[in-house]
């Protein structure tokens, strides 16, 4: 906030350049380059009021090289219509020293006051003499709507006052299916993506099922190196519908990056707790980032799928149930059979939730996941919408209450 109260001093002074919005409020995000996604907090007034006089006014610090994608309104597994933008810069016009670039974001219903969130995120130096080429880092940036049309501004600037903004319309509305479901943001608002956390509530006495999930944490879009803000809202929205609906007895929650070849989350007795620590580690998660290690062994994603299998086949306490929960992935490759202990006891029933994107409708070849969950005499549940996700749920519940029974798979 430092930042932004000193830009619009030097503004009000008449100073010629400008100084890079400093706000502590930040956008939920995934930044190439290591940078770390965050918590998003909204503006306050007074900070709303500087931000939209720059919008409307600009900087003089030149233009900020710089390109923003849209990212139209899907509804998500929370059953809000989350929208946002990347936001990729060239990374040779910050070589010679470590950089500060800011993001305002600026949404308006139509009839309505404008919302705003902002956003700040630290580059790392590139030396003077490093041609990064045409390299570029990347950003970001999410929010909720309601049904309804807005009117979205996006204003990037950075240390030397250059800036850049790009602005657009998007209009949220629910489709014939989609007609049912439960209105989770009101029509004309907007509101920060925020996970709805899990609570952590277990079934008492026991009566619940124990349930073991296997997070596959990857982007929604396969051909995608990077989590960005909807890939993370999503994977953790969906997990915490999967646990609200299923009376639990005990959780065990185990996330792994088949792209990073290992586990970047474990927790035996997954709690409400867990919930926020597991949501920290996807957040930190450094997809672009990959090892020397992993580059060798091009086929060690193999090796952790047989090993997840197999701990939860061989466990001395089985769970009831294994879910594999995650999108659908480009790696085909089957699970030697060899490699795969053979079960000891009925339990656990494996299950593959397995979330398809709309534009991947039509190309639904079996993954690797989709495989192996088979070769456990699991079933697949191929989920295109929160309505699927419900259904697919109580199919399992239903497969796992007839006991020794051979799972069908699912639709």
């Amino acid at each position: 906030m430092r930042g932004l109260n000193q830009t619009w001093a030097q503004r009000e002074r008449g100073h010629g350049r400008n100084c890079a919005l400093r706000m502590l409020f930040i956008l939920v995000l995934w930044v190439a380059l290591a940078l770390p996604a965050r918590a998003q907090i909204p503006l306050t007034v007074d900070e709303a009021e500087r931000a939209n006089y720059l919008f409307d006014h600009g900087t003089q610090g030149g233009r900020l090289a710089s390109t923003i994608y849209r990212r139209m309104p899907t509804m998500d597994f929370a059953f809000r219509f989350d929208a946002g933008f990347i936001v990729r810069y060239p990374l040779r016009q910050f070589r010679g020293k470590k950089s500060v670039v800011d993001i305002i974001t600026r949404v308006t219903p139509e009839g309505g006051v404008p919302v705003f969130f902002g956003e700040d995120f630290k580059l790392p130096a590139i030396p003077a003499e490093v041609d990064p080429g045409g390299t570029e880092i990347e950003c970001s940036g999410g929010f909720s709507v309601g049904e309804g049309r807005y009117q979205v501004a996006v204003l990037t600037v950075d240390e030397l006052g250059r800036s850049y903004q790009k602005r657009w319309s998007i209009s949220a509305v629910r489709s014939r299916a989609q007609q049912e479901v439960p209105e989770a943001v009101p029509a004309h608002t907007v509101r920060p993506i925020q996970l709805p956390p899990w609570d952590g509530k277990l079934e008492p006495d026991g009566t619940g099922i124990r349930l073991t999930v296997l997070l596959d944490v990857a982007p929604i879009n396969p051909n995608v190196f990077k989590m960005h803000a909807w890939d993370r809202s999503f994977l953790m929205v969906s997990l915490g519908s999967l646990l609200q609906q299923t009376p639990c007895a005990a959780v065990r929650l185990i996330a792994f990056s088949l792209q990073q070849q290992r586990e970047i989350f474990r927790q035996d007795h997954f709690d409400a707790s867990g919930f926020l620590k597991l949501s920290q580690a996807i957040g930190d998660l450094e997809l672009g980032t990959i090892s020397a290690h992993t580059l060798q062994n091009r086929l060690g994603w193999v090796d952790l799928l047989a090993r997840l299998s197999n701990q939860e086949v061989i466990a001395q306490d089985p769970s009831d149930v294994v879910i594999f929960l995650g999108p659908a992935t480009l790696l085909v490759r089957k699970v030697p059979q060899e490699m795969l202990k053979p079960r000891e006891t009925t339990s656990p029933q494996f299950c593959y939730f397995e979330y398809y994107p709309y534009w991947r409708a039509g190309n639904e070849l079996a993954d690797s996941i989709e495989h192996l969950t088979k070769a456990r005499q699991g079933a697949v549940f191929k989920i295109h919408s929160p309505g699927e996700l419900a259904q697919a749920i109580q199919k399992m519940l239903k497969q796992q209450k007839a006991g020794n029974e051979k799972p069908s798979p699912g639709s």
